[in-house]
């Protein structure tokens, strides 16, 4: 295997993270949620994974994970899921096989149809108007998942390692239009229109969980059922660390 390259996929992995939390805290502040023993650090497949979580004020849960234990198979998550204002669930993958990437950027309208309005319509035709300057990169052979109805935006891409800085940039863009949505979307001003937005996200995480599609069925078959409940619950789409924190 080339060995500069492996190290260049491990450095691109390990950096990210630092650059997505330096583009939101220009904007939001940004508070580090701790994540218990039993949810961190956890083996899929003979990768390991280390994640961090952060309670972005205004906006909600942001999770990553990360594994580069592994020579071939590197990556890392980003998942922004918005509790505090009507924004879509934002969300990035990363993967490096040695030459070989995987791209993934995805917007889930996790919205009820009354807050879907001009301006969310707006910044959803702005990220895919943006899809046209990567049409260069050779995109990935799509999918139809059951939620498939709910993606407003995917981004797919299996670049080379030559293209490797041009998709740190699309990172970069997409995060800064999310966060100009966001500053661009009001908060949720009730109680009730707090659970709203709640149950929304509480259903996606459920229905994945019910579902068992590729990523959760790797859960399941690695960790178990009680590890993957708990960690969807806590972490990953966090609904059970958000129940209650309307106007926190």
């Amino acid at each position: 295997m080339d060995e500069k390259l492996i190290e260049k996929n491990r450095e691109l992995v390990e950096r990210r993270l630092d650059k997505g939390l330096e583009i939101i805290k220009k904007r939001f502040e940004v508070e580090e949620i701790p994540i218990r023993d039993a949810l961190n650090n956890f083996t899929l497949d003979g990768r390991t994974y280390s994640a961090f979580q952060y309670d972005i004020k205004e906006i909600g849960n942001m999770y990553y994970m990360k594994s580069t234990n592994k020579d071939d198979f590197m990556m890392d998550t980003m998942i922004f899921t918005p509790y505090y204002k009507h924004l879509p669930v934002f969300s990035t993958d990363y993967l490096y096989m040695v030459d070989k990437r995987n791209v993934l950027h995805e917007l889930y309208d996790l919205v009820d149809e009354e807050y879907i309005t001009d301006t969310y319509k707006e910044y959803v035709k702005k990220f895919n108007d943006n899809l046209k300057r990567y049409d260069y990169v050779e995109n990935k052979p799509p999918h139809n998942p059951w939620y498939e109805y709910l993606r407003s935006f995917y981004l797919a891409k299996l670049p080379t390692p030559e293209q490797d800085e041009d998709m740190y940039v699309a990172f970069e863009e997409n995060m800064n239009l999310f966060l100009d949505m966001a500053e661009a979307t009001p908060l949720i001003e009730t109680k009730e229109e707090y659970e709203k937005k709640w149950k929304q996200n509480k259903w996606y995480s459920d229905s994945l969980l019910e579902r068992a599609g590729i990523a959760t069925q790797v859960f399941l078959d690695n960790v178990g059922q009680d590890f993957t409940d708990n960690f969807f619950e806590e972490c990953f789409f966090a609904p059970g660390t958000y129940k209650d924190k309307f106007n926190n």
